[in-house]
């Protein structure tokens, strides 16, 4: 199982359309909800029909659908009083969270070392990938998939993988920006984790109370493990080589969390706060692994949602 295959495992298209319709309409019978989400040619055939299905199935596994009879409804539905939109807006969230659980990633790698998904977990590619990707040099990272499979064989020791295959990258590029860990279409992708850091905010820190920035990154791993120091992320570093990757300078946060942090700062988000005597500070990593600035607090200021 994964969401990376796009040819078999769906869009993130299909399961924005699926949600807004259970949340809409509530439990509703599965082949109505098949019929309403799908779409149809010039001839006026359904169109993608097997797709939308095994969206559903894939997601339904994962937890966002639960199934009652005949019935699919949603295990986050609606709030009270909240609009149809408002709920399309945090279903991003929704589904990052539900991916990032250990019961969905783990073991990120087949015990045998085989190159296979059966017997890691159902989006352990994913995790992996984006571990990788967001460990890398986000201002050089090649745009080919040819390019990224050549890097990532260069990189990963001998007995693992990253990818099933090369043509899972354009599918992990896909769900990278709709979960908030990207940017920018195929041509000038750019892993940008901010907009999942940014909504992960009020799970770690306080309005206006200052956090130590060991503190404040432990626990934005723990929200987020594909982060610097998270479980994914820690466990996919150590496979890979040292002689072809380049860590970050010590002391300092990977290219991309620092890119998150510092467009954080820039529009209020955020204080990067550097206290005297504060004891452990951490820097940020720009392009060509330059040192942006250090901080040893982190305070929330403005909107975080």
């Amino acid at each position: 199982m994964t969401i990376t295959n796009l040819t078999n495992d769906g869009l993130h298209s299909q399961v924005i359309i699926l949600a807004r319709v259970v949340a809409k309409y509530g439990a509703i019978d599965k082949d109505e909800l098949i019929s309403v989400c799908t779409a149809l040619d010039e001839l006026g055939k359904e169109r993608d029909l097997a797709r939308l299905r095994a969206t559903l199935k894939r997601w339904t596994d994962l937890g966002l659908f639960a199934e009652d009879s005949s019935k699919v409804l949603l295990t986050a539905p609606l709030a009270r009083g909240e609009s149809l939109e408002a709920f399309t807006e945090r279903l991003p969230a929704a589904c990052r969270q539900i991916l990032m659980q250990e019961q969905h990633c783990l073991p990120l790698w087949v015990p045998s070392g085989e190159v296979s998904e059966d017997g890691a977990g159902r989006v352990a590619d994913f995790a992996r990938s984006l571990s990788w990707a967001l460990a890398q040099n986000i201002y050089n990272l090649p745009s080919s998939t040819d390019d990224i499979d050549a890097l990532v064989r260069m990189q990963i020791s001998a007995t693992r993988s990253i990818f099933q295959n090369k043509t899972r990258w354009p599918g992990m590029r896909v769900w990278a920006r709709y979960l908030g860990f990207g940017t920018g279409d195929d041509a000038n992708f750019l892993l940008d984790p901010t907009e999942a850091v940014r909504s992960e905010l009020p799970n770690v820190l306080t309005q206006g109370q200052s956090t130590p920035a060991d503190v404040f990154i432990d626990e934005l791993s723990i929200r987020l493990p594909v982060l610097d120091r998270g479980a994914y992320r820690r466990e996919v570093e150590s496979h890979l080589r040292t002689d072809t990757w380049r860590r970050p300078p010590e002391g300092h946060l990977s290219m991309s969390l620092s890119m998150a942090l510092r467009r954080l700062e820039l529009n209020g988000t955020l204080a990067l706060e550097a206290k005297a005597d504060a004891g452990t500070s951490l820097g940020l990593t720009g392009r060509d692994y330059r040192s942006w600035t250090r901080f040893t607090h982190v305070r929330l200021l403005g909107d975080a949602k």
